[in-house]
Parts: structure tokens; C-alpha cells; sequence
């Protein structure tokens, strides 16, 4: 393994740093996982598809490997997460009655609380908000059988059931004046239920449309909520994901986009740090990105450390400083 710093040492006076893992990669990066972060998220094992078969039985046996090595080693773990449009069975749920969908998440969350005693908090509702900036709430399964306060329901069952855990609204895009607004407006209304303990920044930034300043006056608007923030999703892909060349053909200049704004980033959060809980970022090693192969047959890069485990020039834009 490198010898570079570690991470979870540099941003000790700062914030918690984690990564995104799964169960691949627990033995393989297990070395890179135990130097340099002191949180993890489950990618996919402890969304609701993650824990239940198509027929909703539970199946705990793959969350349970990375929960169970993370409290071995002293590892914090989020929740992530309790209701999503995707990694749900979407025509099984479409044939519950509301009712019963209730009744389903109800189930669904005491269970993964009294099992899981030991996460810090959960991420319960993820991504919400339309992507159409003339929309307001996405069109989901969930939205459809509860209604359009569903997110308000979920919040409160996650409060009343368990209740000792931070309670996160997770999402994307928040560079984005018109999506972020939205944002703000539904965590807004779940504060004032005091519902919500924290806010989730996923951070999946994209070099065409971010800049340093986007950034910027993204922490600063979210920081106008007064509540902690977890930046829970940090990923900066190259190349970008609507881009069908090769890595081989990037740029010098392009990566050097990609270097800068992971060094912004960081800076900002930085800056930022009384408020921040915690820095994620998803995927410990290119190689496992979700942005490979994500619309186009190509590997990009993406993380802190490269497809062979070793640190990206970002890595050392965040480490130096």
C-alpha cells in the first residue's frame, strides 16, 4: 500500500471522511479502508432492495459483513438509506395499498433499527427532488401511493421508531440554483416539524457544469439552514458522464479541472467544518465507481485513489494544504 498520509489523520480537526463500500471490496481495499477513513456507507447493501428479496423477506447477510467489520474497527457506518425511487421492487410496492406500504415501512424500519443499533444515522429519503426545474417533487412510487407530503410521513415514522438516530434528507445536483432551492424549501418544511437533523450533500460534481464558486455558494446557502451538513456522495468523473471518449484521451487540462475542483471542494468544506459532520466519498478506488460503464463502455476516474489502489493527484490536492 501507499505511503501516503492518511486522510482520516489530516482532517481529524475538521470532519469525519468515509467512503462509499461493498462487500467486493472490504478484503481487497481492506488496508486502504482501515488507514485513511473512520466512516463508511453501505453502496447498495442496506437500501431496501439491498436487505429484502423481491418477495420482502429479509435478507441481512451482506450488510451484516460490512456492519459487522466496521464495528470491529471502530468504523462509524451511516444508514443509507430507508426510502429511494431506485434499489426498491417498484411493481411490488405499486400493488400495495397505502396502507400497506405504511405498514411496510414500518416493518421496515424497526427492524433495520434494532439490528443495526449502532448506525449513526440514516439517510431517509433520498432524492426527491425532480430533476425538471419546473417541478417540485419527483415522480416516484412513493409519491404516488402517499401523497405529495410522503416525505413528511417518512420522517415522522423514521422519528417516532427510531428516534435516537440523526435523520438525514439526502440529494444530488445542489450546484444547481433551481434544484438546490427546492432542496432548501423541502428541508425547510421538515425542520420546522423538527423532523430532520441534518442534511445530506451528495457532491457527484460534474466538471462541465461546477465551478469553484458553485461550490462556494452551495455551503454557503445550506449553511443558512442551520443544521450540520454530511457531504455523503464526493465524486468528481472523468471523463464527464455524458462524454463517450476514453480515458486515454483526456486532457492534461482536463484533469487538471478535475484536480482543482476536488481542491475547492475540500477548502471549502474546510472552511465550512463547524458544520460539517462528515466528508464521504463514493467509492474507495476507481475501479468500483458507478460512473464507469455508466452510459457509455468506458472506465473514467473518479475518487481519491486509482483502479490499482494507488492516490490520484486529488488525493494530494486534499492532503496538502
Amino acid at each position: 500500500m501507499s505511503n501516503a498520509v492518511s486522510l482520516k489523520e489530516v482532517y481529524k480537526d475538521y470532519f469525519k471522511v468515509g467512503t462509499a463500500v461493498n462487500n467486493r471490496c472490504l478484503d481487497r481495499d481492506k488496508d486502504i479502508i482501515l488507514k485513511h477513513f473512520n466512516t463508511v456507507t453501505c453502496e447498495y447493501e442496506m437500501k431496501l432492495a439491498g436487505l429484502r428479496r423481491p418477495d420482502l423477506t429479509f435478507d441481512f447477510a451482506n450488510a451484516d459483513k460490512i456492519y459487522n467489520f466496521a464495528n470491529e474497527n471502530g468504523i462509524e457506518v451511516r444508514g443509507h438509506n430507508l426510502v429511494w425511487h431506485q434499489g426498491i421492487y417498484t411493481e411490488v410496492l405499486e400493488s400495495m395499498t397505502k396502507q400497506q406500504l405504511i405498514e411496510l415501512m414500518t416493518e421496515h424500519m424497526r427492524t433495520v433499527g434494532e439490528r443495526y443499533k449502532k448506525v449513526v444515522c440514516w439517510d431517509v429519503v433520498n432524492e426527491a427532488i425532480s430533476d425538471d426545474w419546473n417541478g417540485f417533487l419527483r415522480d416516484t412510487v412513493w409519491r404516488r401511493k402517499l401523497g405529495d407530503d410522503y416525505y413528511m410521513t417518512v420522517f415522522r415514522l423514521a422519528r417516532e421508531i427510531i428516534p435516537d438516530k440523526t435523520l438525514v434528507y439526502n440529494d444530488f445536483n445542489e450546484y444547481e440554483e433551481p434544484k438546490r432551492n427546492n432542496i432548501i424549501k423541502l428541508v425547510k418544511q421538515l425542520k420546522t416539524e423538527g423532523l430532520i437533523d441534518a442534511v445530506g450533500m451528495q457532491c457527484h460534481i460534474n466538471i462541465l457544469y461546477c465551478t469553484a464558486d458553485d461550490i462556494k455558494r452551495s455551503f454557503e446557502e445550506f449553511s443558512k439552514l442551520g443544521l450540520p451538513i454530511h457531504v455523503t456522495e464526493i465524486d468528481i468523473g472523468l471523463p464527464e458522464m455524458n462524454d463517450p471518449a476514453p480515458l486515454s484521451s483526456m486532457t492534461q487540462e482536463q484533469r487538471e479541472q478535475q484536480a482543482s475542483l476536488y481542491e475547492a471542494l475540500f477548502a471549502t468544506m474546510r472552511e465550512y467544518s463547524s458544520i460539517i459532520d462528515s466528508a464521504t466519498v463514493w467509492g474507495v478506488r476507481d475501479s468500483q465507481s458507478w460512473l464507469n460503464n455508466f452510459r457509455f463502455e468506458r472506465e473514467c476516474t473518479a475518487l481519491l485513489f486509482d483502479k490499482d489502489g494507488q492516490p490520484t493527484e486529488a488525493f494530494y490536492r486534499i492532503t496538502q494544504f
